[in-house]
């Protein structure tokens, strides 16, 4: 895509009926990687815009980590037949 490019990564582990819900909040946080701090700032943005946290969580290389939380998201929320997501503690509201 070339250098000029800021890719993004986030709402991987946000369930998707929440996403496509109407209700005011969602329950759980995003993780927002990418190179471009001012970039991952708008998605952040966009996410409080949609009712969640979301959290700078470093260059996109982790995206690969956030991709690895939602295979375990989808087999627990399988076991429990629940719509779980992730969130962050210790981290003031």
């Amino acid at each position: 895509l070339g250098e000029e490019v800021n890719v993004v990564s986030a709402f991987q582990n946000v369930p998707a009926d929440a996403l496509q819900s109407e209700q005011s909040s969602i329950d759980c946080d995003v993780l927002v990687t990418g190179n471009n701090v001012e970039a991952r700032e708008v998605v952040i943005q966009l996410a409080a815009k949609a009712g969640m946290r979301a959290f700078h969580a470093g260059p996109i290389d982790n995206s690969v980590a956030t991709e690895a939380l939602t295979s375990l998201l989808i087999s627990i929320n399988k076991r429990y037949k629940a719509h779980s997501g992730i969130r962050i503690t210790g981290i003031p509201t």
